[in-house]
């Protein structure tokens, strides 16, 4: 029997292929492209670890599985230019797996958003060949709220894949608001978007505090050997 609200690898797994059996896998660019069962369209949002979604990539590939990861290129917790975390991204992408925009903006009208898009989508692709595919990291509620369709990317958080289009279920948070999907229900579904985030998947520990911790500290002995390479025979 699964275990409702566990995180591991291996429970992440009996998600996928249970709902393996009532959907089909698709990428965001292949929404109209017929399916023999609904769609199913797995989303990862790396808000906080390159390492951690390279691990979940790996994993997925071995299965034949392919998802859609979305990289932060202002986040504070990962420079995607730097030499390691730039590999890491074109080895997701190299492995089968996409590539799309997770965004912040303080824009609310729709033109100024996607002029904004543009630019950072054109940065994006200096590092890999990226999906035009976008999801709000941070922004206005009124923007999560509008369910934007925009000119030239598609939004995750669209009318398509959010509200009219598809179920949304997240473990945002190591939180489920509607419960683990290995308990639900999908009979009067009809495609579904998985957005999971694989921080809390890959990790020995279900704690997200430790997980936190532990990359927080990570970080720290990361910064002390590139500054002690700067300043040989210096004490941090």
């Amino acid at each position: 029997m699964m275990k409702q609200n566990h995180f591991s690898l291996s429970h992440y797994f009996e998600i996928v292929s249970m709902l393996k059996k009532k959907f089909s896998i698709s990428k965001f660019t292949e929404e109209a492209k017929p399916t023999p069962l609904p769609k199913l369209f797995l989303r990862h949002d790396i808000d906080y670890s390159l390492e951690a979604a390279l691990i979940l990539a790996n994993a997925e590939a071995k299965k034949g599985i392919f998802s859609t990861y979305f990289l932060i290129l202002e986040s504070s917790f990962y420079n995607p230019f730097e030499r390691n975390n730039y590999k890491a991204i074109r080895a997701i992408q190299k492995l089968g797996h996409s590539i799309g925009l997770h965004f912040v903006t303080e824009a609310t009208q729709k033109q100024e958003i996607e002029q904004d898009i543009e630019l950072k989508f054109a940065i994006l692709r200096e590092i890999v060949p990226a999906e035009p595919v976008v999801s709000f990291h941070f922004a206005k509620q009124e923007v999560y709220h509008s369910y934007i369709k925009f000119d030239k990317f598609l939004n995750a958080y669209g009318p398509r894949f959010f509200s009219e289009g598809a179920k949304y279920l997240s473990d945002s948070n190591q939180i489920w608001r509607e419960g683990c999907p290995c308990e639900k229900k999908f009979e009067k579904e009809k495609d579904l978007q998985l957005n999971t985030h694989p921080i809390w998947w890959v990790y020995d520990t279900h704690d997200p505090h430790k997980i936190l911790n532990r990359l927080l500290k990570e970080e720290v002995e990361k910064r002390k050997k590139i500054m002690q390479s700067a300043l040989p025979g210096s004490v941090f």
